[in-house]
């Protein structure tokens, strides 16, 4: 299922809280049944928590047909799927590692005023800027526990095989493509994207943590939020204080 309903996720946690008679009514509203199937109800004492965990047999055992035990087993499980799971609060972690560098070489080179200005973008920029992945990793858990391993995507050139190697190291999954290839930045951001929505459709929900500065995520997000996951998104603070000063956005 693409989306869940708001609607149907207050209905089941309404439903939760009924009482017989109010269970009752609400059905009596949304189910072809008939009276002597709503006087099992009454007969059961079947209030709105327990109908939610009812099943098929528990409704045959009772005394219900077989149409209306189907009927109401059916509304269940649509109100089941239509409800998102609770939030774990595990962190799973995405890196775009080349907008991460890109955006840093300006911020760190604008600070420290280099001799490199680049007049398109009216800032001055670093040749080179070197991470420690293993602080960029514990700066945005902030002490929390990860859902899986850290995904880390970006470009290969001569100058960078080090970076590879560390995020590797650190148990990192890393998703490489060579500088010269065609529409590379395309599939970096496409081949991120397609990572986080893999785990976003295979776990329980969590929160997205992306380390990223520009909106061709969006999609990510969209579909993060859909299926109750939180989202972070950190990028680099123009307030450089410090090698590594990222800012976080929470989204929820």
């Amino acid at each position: 299922m693409e989306s869940f309903s708001p609607f149907d996720k207050e209905m089941a946690n309404l439903i939760k809280d009924y009482n017989t008679e109010e269970l009752i009514e609400y059905l009596q509203n949304n189910l072809k049944l008939i009276e002597t199937d709503f006087d099992i109800f009454r007969k059961e004492r079947i209030t709105g928590s327990v109908f939610l965990k009812m099943t098929k047999e528990d409704f045959c055992s009772i005394g219900f047909a077989f149409g209306p035990t189907m009927e109401l087993t059916n509304f269940i499980e649509d109100k089941k799927l239509n409800t998102p799971k609770s939030n774990t609060e595990l962190v799973y972690v995405f890196i775009d590692n080349s907008n991460l560098l890109i955006e840093g070489m300006y911020i760190v080179g604008d600070k420290e005023k280099t001799d490199a200005f680049d007049s398109y973008k009216n800032s001055y920029i670093i040749n080179q800027l070197h991470l420690d992945y293993g602080r960029l990793l514990l700066t945005v858990l902030h002490k929390r526990k990860m859902g899986s391993n850290p995904v880390i995507v970006g470009s290969k050139s001569l100058d960078n095989d080090e970076i590879w190697s560390q995020t590797r190291n650190l148990g990192f999954i890393t998703n490489v493509f060579y500088q010269n290839c065609e529409n590379k930045e395309k599939m970096i951001d496409t081949t991120l994207v397609s990572e986080g929505v893999d785990i976003i459709k295979t776990n329980t929900p969590g929160i997205l943590v992306l380390v990223a500065g520009n909106d061709n995520y969006n999609p990510l997000i969209i579909k993060a939020l859909k299926y109750n996951w939180k989202v972070e998104i950190w990028f680099w603070s123009s307030e450089y204080l410090d090698f590594l000063n990222l800012t976080c956005l929470f989204i929820t």
